[in-house]
């Protein structure tokens, strides 16, 4: 089922895809300390992230999309972001917005909630939002993923980038009865810097694949472990150093249950 945990950061080094076969996700190289010391600081240094969690700002807009309040969407997205899908609020007001508020709104209040909340780098974060809704009878489950970026010392969502994902397993809306593989195809304008992928707002250990482009990789995460029988949700993030984009989708799992 859906829950809130906190997560370990998969990290994609974009130089591991200039092969074309598999890199262990979350690897990382370190360089030797230098051998010279300084004195410590007197003044303490600032807290990199601001104090409104990426999650608290997803939670805005969704409740904004609920009320088809399209102002309060636009004042919630990044700089590029109303570029794009305005790029006036007239624009937005008059395309994107409604599209959005349809899309997002469609959440139970009190049955639904953010279950993946993480800052990513100094520039970027993933949040996702999950639980019934209201599309066809009796409430199915969905969810929701936004990359997030950094601006003026809050978190704003970053949607319509050039980071395109596309859910490859397992297939959203599907069954999975027994063994079944996480992944995500990501295809961007520039190398991708950072990855990840994460089941039921856990970060899932996997590595990637590609052919030599760091543009275009395939996430593949490790589903080795017993899941509850019902509805979970798998999130994608990718970023380059300059844009960045998240992906939600659900299946279902009819196989053994954990002790069976």
């Amino acid at each position: 089922m859906l829950r809130a945990t906190s997560l370990v950061l998969l990290v994609l080094v974009a130089a591991a895809c200039s092969g074309g076969g598999g890199e262990s996700v979350g690897s990382a190289t370190t360089s030797a300390a230098p051998t010279t010391t300084e004195a410590a600081p007197t003044t303490t240094e600032p807290d990199p992230f601001p104090t409104v969690q990426p999650g608290q700002v997803l939670t805005r807009f969704v409740r904004a999309a609920r009320a088809g309040n399209t102002r309060a969407i636009w004042q919630l997205l990044s700089v590029p972001s109303r570029r794009r899908l305005g790029p006036t609020f007239e624009g937005f007001e008059a395309r994107s917005g409604p599209r959005l508020a349809r899309e997002v709104g469609v959440f139970v209040p009190g049955s639904s909630r953010v279950f993946l909340d993480e800052p990513i780098t100094s520039l970027f974060a993933v949040a996702a939002y999950g639980g019934r809704t209201t599309i066809g009878e009796g409430g199915p489950f969905g969810s929701y993923a936004a990359a997030l970026r950094l601006e003026d010392g809050g978190w704003r969502l970053e949607l319509g980038g050039p980071v395109q994902l596309q859910p490859l397993g397992p297939d959203p809306g599907s069954v999975a009865r027994g063994t079944f593989q996480l992944a995500a195809g990501v295809e961007a304008n520039a190398a991708v810097a950072e990855a990840g992928i994460w089941l039921d707002g856990q970060a899932v250990p996997g590595r990637t694949a590609g052919a030599g482009d760091a543009r275009r990789v395939t996430l593949f995460g490790d589903s080795s472990g017993r899941i509850p029988r019902g509805p979970h949700a798998v999130v994608s993030f990718a970023s380059t150093f300059a844009d960045a984009s998240a992906l939600a989708w659900m299946f279902t799992y009819r196989g053994k249950s954990p002790g069976r």
